[in-house]
Parts: C-alpha cells; sequence; structure tokens
C-alpha cells in the first residue's frame, strides 16, 4: 500500500504548497538533495531544517505540473519564509539566506535530470 505525504501542520498556512500535495507518495520526497548524492547535501542551513521546503520542491518535481524555474523559485521562497521564522538575529538569517540562494543555484543547474515533465 502507497504512503502519502502530509502536510506539516505548522507551517500549512505559511509555506506555499502544491495542489494535490497529499496525493504525493512518499517514497518520492527526500529532503534535500537527489537520493544519490542526499548524503552529502544537509536538510539544515545554519542549524535550521529546511526539510518542508525541500519535501515541496520534490513534490512539484514529481508531479510536473508547473514549470521547472517555478518549483526552484518556489523552494527558494519556503526556505527563506522558514528562515525568517527561525534565524536568530541579523547575521544568522543573512547566513542562512546566503546558503539558501546557493541550494536554488544548484537546483537551477543541476535539478533538470530530476524534474518529472507531464
Amino acid at each position: 500500500m502507497t504512503e502519502y505525504i502530509e502536510r506539516h501542520p505548522y507551517w500549512e498556512d505559511k509555506l506555499h504548497y502544491p495542489m494535490h500535495y497529499e496525493y504525493v507518495p512518499k517514497n518520492q520526497i527526500n529532503g534535500a538533495g537527489p537520493r544519490c548524492f542526499g548524503w552529502c547535501v544537509r536538510d539544515r542551513i545554519g542549524n535550521i531544517c529546511i526539510t518542508e521546503a525541500a519535501n515541496i520542491h520534490d513534490a512539484y518535481y514529481y508531479q510536473g505540473k508547473i514549470s521547472r524555474r517555478y518549483a526552484d523559485q518556489t523552494f527558494l521562497r519556503n526556505m527563506k519564509v522558514i528562515i525568517d521564522y527561525k534565524a536568530r538575529g541579523y547575521w544568522h538569517k543573512t547566513y542562512c539566506k546566503a546558503i539558501a540562494y546557493s541550494y536554488y543555484k544548484a537546483v537551477r543547474l543541476f535539478g533538470g535530470a530530476f524534474y518529472k515533465r507531464s
């Protein structure tokens, strides 16, 4: 039986979720980084967990109903929202957002092979 993901209750009204997010199989969601490189891409930026933003990004890639660019921009936007809520001070927030931007650039450069076009 296929297990499906659920929206995180804390972030539900703050992050941009794709339509029908709850129908994405759990085995298609793996946090930050592709399955083959997940061990070297951290789900934390400056001790802030960005797993939910990465899972939403994976769902967009799995569904393939919107453009890859929009999925990647939403990934960056969601990471920034999480960082804004959880960062401790200006410098911590600035550092985390710079790392988030590098994650965004990485998915723009290397994510095309993982995007499911429908």
